[in-house]
């Protein structure tokens, strides 16, 4: 089964169905990431994931179509224990991260301890990413983004939640998940089986945390893993602090 069968999924409507929005929208986080190249969820929705309304999708349909979707993922091959995107943007538990001790200065200024090189978001008409040294290593117009030392150039198409190459509109990242309701699930799907997740921390928004971790299907000749952190210390400012640790 591929995204584009999922995204033609059609569903009877019945009386005391699910809710269609809620239905469609975890159907569209399934497209994606088959899309890119994940296999499918390991499991079917909890009891409860869907509202129930007067009119709406066919409970026995939709929970079939869910079946169907996880025989599939059994049926494919995938690295025993390895973690899965989709648990982390819509099933486990997120790790215990440090909330914050409360005291928000001392948050802040804890931020100089970091190892790695730090970036800075600056807003404006255009806003810019650069390095500790003034170079500009993407800016960002709109829904237009461009790449400082190679000149790509990106769009963001929030619709299709990803971001395309804009000469080709070849896919270049993905997401699924969402940071809502202080959860953490937001997940972004790049190449080679590759994701990443953006734990927050802190006791403030203004003084929050928010690390990058980057992680991939392990092959058989090992695996990869990246992490570094955004910092969001108020308004429109972003640093960030990146790192490879040793693995």
């Amino acid at each position: 089964m591929t995204g584009d069968d999922i995204r033609g999924m059609k569903f009877p409507r019945a009386w005391r169905g699910y809710a269609p929005r809620q239905v469609d929208d975890l159907l569209l986080a399934v497209a994606r990431l088959l899309d890119a190249g994940f296999p499918p969820p390991p499991g079917t929705p909890p009891p409860g994931e869907f509202a129930t309304i007067l009119r709406g999708y066919d409970r026995q349909a939709v929970d079939r179509f869910f079946d169907t979707l996880a025989r599939d993922r059994a049926l494919q091959p995938y690295p025993l224990g390895a973690a899965s995107p989709w648990g982390t943007g819509y099933e486990e538990p997120q790790p215990s991260d440090n909330p914050g001790t409360g005291d928000r200065q001392a948050e802040w200024r804890s931020i100089a301890d970091l190892p790695g090189t730090r970036l800075r978001r600056t807003s404006g008409w255009t806003s810019k990413i650069t390095d500790s040294h003034g170079q500009v290593l993407m800016t960002c117009h709109g829904k237009t983004l461009r790449i400082g030392a190679t000149g790509q150039v990106l769009r963001n198409d929030p619709n299709g939640a990803e971001i395309v190459d804009a000469a080709t509109g070849t896919p270049v990242l993905r997401w699924i998940g969402n940071h809502s309701y202080h959860r953490a699930r937001a997940v972004v799907l790049g190449p080679g089986q590759s994701w990443l997740r953006f734990p927050v921390q802190g006791s403030r928004l203004r003084y929050a945390v928010m690390r990058a971790l980057i992680s991939r299907v392990p092959r058989s000749c090992g695996s990869g893993k990246h992490s570094g952190t955004w910092l969001k210390p108020s308004r429109a400012r972003t640093a960030i602090s990146a790192r490879k640790p040793s693995v």
